[in-house]
């Protein structure tokens, strides 16, 4: 039941942060758009892995379902940014000076690296401890 209601909390926030970011996406001249959205995926992220750690410490075990959610929950993410500033734009008619693409990977690859680090920290303390 905790996971599907970790899975939930993921999906909702990739759809708040979508809504959050789209006009900012439009407003912002600079490249400093990257940043912004860098960050959105990366404190996300790490409040997501911080969380599928308890998770794991609480029940023992390692759950590579989780992993596998995250990382489908990253494109999803991705999905959302693309539907909504498509949306935003068409509706407002404004013109988009950025790549949509590098700012929705940008967003991907940030928002996946703490949790790919998380697991490949945590497989090297377990290749260490049976040695």
């Amino acid at each position: 039941m905790l996971l599907v209601v970790l899975g939930i909390l993921m999906l909702l926030n990739g759809f708040v942060c979508s809504v959050l970011l789209v006009p900012f996406i439009y407003a912002m001249q600079s490249s400093f758009i990257l940043v912004i959205v860098a960050v959105v995926g990366f404190v996300f992220s790490a409040f997501f892995t911080l969380i599928i750690y308890d998770v794991e410490k609480i029940h023992h075990k390692h759950e590579t379902n989780l992993f596998i959610a995250f990382i489908v929950n990253g494109l999803v993410n991705f999905y959302f940014l693309l539907e909504f500033t498509a949306q935003f734009g068409a509706r407002t008619k404004l013109p988009l000076t950025h790549n949509i693409y590098i700012i929705t990977g940008t967003y991907l690859v940030s928002f996946l690296v703490p949790h790919i680090v998380y697991q490949l920290r945590k497989n090297y303390a377990a290749d260490n401890n049976n040695i």
